[in-house]
Order: structure tokens, then C-alpha cells, then sequence
């Protein structure tokens, strides 16, 4: 059996916050404005994430978000 997982060369949202410089204003905005959409489209499909912490929030190498780990998610 074989596990394949796409390489995301920004690591995740806690590599970002360690940094300890405040995200830019646009930057913080365009994150929650992610993270809103990806969590909609995944209620909109009844699944609930229940995991969602920054270690499961992947930065793409064009700063966009995708999140990771749904072993704790729930299909109700």
C-alpha cells in the first residue's frame, strides 16, 4: 500500500506564524476569506472537518490554502 501526498513547498500555516511577524493586512483577509470558502464547500457536502488547527492548513507555493487531514471529519 502506498500513501501519495502532494509535495506543498510553503509548509503549513504554523511554519508561517512561527515567523513572529504579523501577516500583512491583504494577506491575513485573503486567508480567512480561504478558509471560509473551503470550509463552505465542504459543509455544503455535510462534511464536518473537526480537526482544524494550523498544522493541517497547507501554504501552496502561490500562497493559496489547502487543508489537510480529515481523519477526525465526520460525513453526517
Amino acid at each position: 500500500m502506498y500513501f501519495l501526498l502532494e509535495y506543498v513547498k510553503r509548509g503549513d500555516m504554523s511554519q508561517l506564524l512561527r515567523k513572529g511577524k504579523p501577516l500583512p493586512k491583504k494577506l491575513a483577509q485573503l486567508y480567512t476569506a480561504e478558509l471560509i470558502n473551503a470550509l463552505e464547500f465542504l459543509h455544503e457536502r455535510n462534511i464536518f472537518h473537526r480537526d482544524l488547527k494550523p498544522q493541517n492548513i497547507l501554504v501552496s507555493e502561490t500562497f493559496h490554502l489547502k487543508v489537510t487531514d480529515f481523519g477526525e471529519s465526520k460525513k453526517i
